[in-house]
């Protein structure tokens, strides 16, 4: 199952994919604390953009020789990735979120792409889907 994450993974055609890109803030659910709360909006971008975006999904996925199980004490070195099932996660919100690109949930001013806690870049071809996510570690302080 792992090498064939890898196959696919490797096999995706970033050049060819459509590029959605969303930015989250993060919380806690009011209704129940165990789970977090994740209110995505996303960006409209240019052709510059998308392929930065591409050339960066690209150069990642490049370097990546080995996926492996995620455990507590699992470790990774700069060529590998680790793998745990998406049901283990809360990772089903985010990608529901990633979903419902209506205008509603458009940026819509510039100051809404500060202090964001999760930058998420939504590659699609042909019926598949991937997904970049980066952790913002710098917040900026107005």
């Amino acid at each position: 199952m792992i090498d064939q994450a890898l196959n696919e993974l490797k096999g995706f055609d970033f050049e060819s994919a459509n590029v959605h890109f969303w930015v989250f803030k993060t919380g806690q659910n009011a209704r129940d604390k165990k789970i977090p709360r994740y209110t995505g909006r996303w960006v409209r971008t240019g052709p510059e953009i998308v392929q930065e975006l591409k050339r960066i999904a690209i150069s990642e996925v490049d370097r990546i020789s080995e996926i492996n199980e995620y455990t507590l004490l699992a470790q990774n070195n700069e060529c590998s990735a680790l793998h745990i099932p998406l049901e283990l996660t809360h990772a089903d919100i985010i990608i529901s979120s990633c979903a419902d690109e209506e205008e509603k949930n458009r940026i819509k001013r510039i100051k809404e792409l500060r202090n964001n806690d999760l930058y998420i870049a939504k590659f699609v071809h042909m019926g598949e889907i991937i997904y970049g996510v980066k952790k913002n570690t710098s917040k900026l302080v107005y």
